[in-house]
């Protein structure tokens, strides 16, 4: 073999090498962002407001006196410890619309959020909304 010929095949020996070297660094630098993001957005949102308005489905008035419970999951348990891979805590917290239909409910740390309305003629509803600071879900009955 010629010193040209082995000095080609070496030169493309190093680059198979550096572009192997390369695409390993950025698949490491990948799923390093992607750890750190997955623990960064599973956090306890704090400070979240759930309100809305509860109505008939078929006349739209305002449904006052209506039971709403709010069930709100928390990363944190009740001891103070966190896992972030599933919620530990829970909170259940009973609301009562008022003569508006209207209810509201602050809630201090929530990684999850379920509403359940039902009222004595109403079919009951479960609501999953996504978890935001300020939570606004307006409820349609239907009547039984």
């Amino acid at each position: 073999m010629s010193p040209a010929a082995k000095k080609k095949k070496i030169l493309k020996f190093i680059r198979w090498f550096l572009y192997s070297l390369l695409f390993s660094c950025l698949a490491v630098a990948l799923f390093v962002a992607y750890v750190v993001l997955a623990i960064i957005s599973n956090v306890d949102q704090r400070n979240v407001k759930v309100e809305g308005i509860v109505m008939d489905e078929n006349t739209n008035q305002r449904l006052a006196n209506t039971a709403v419970v709010i069930y709100s999951y928390r990363f944190m348990s009740d001891r103070g410890t966190q896992n972030y891979d599933s919620c530990q805590g829970f909170d259940t917290l009973y609301l009562q619309t008022d003569h508006r239909g209207y209810y509201s409910v602050s809630i201090d740390y929530s990684c999850a959020v379920t509403i359940r309305v039902g009222g004595e003629k109403y079919r009951r509803k479960v609501y999953y909304p996504p978890l935001r600071k300020r939570i606004i879900q307006n409820i349609y009955l239907e009547s039984t």
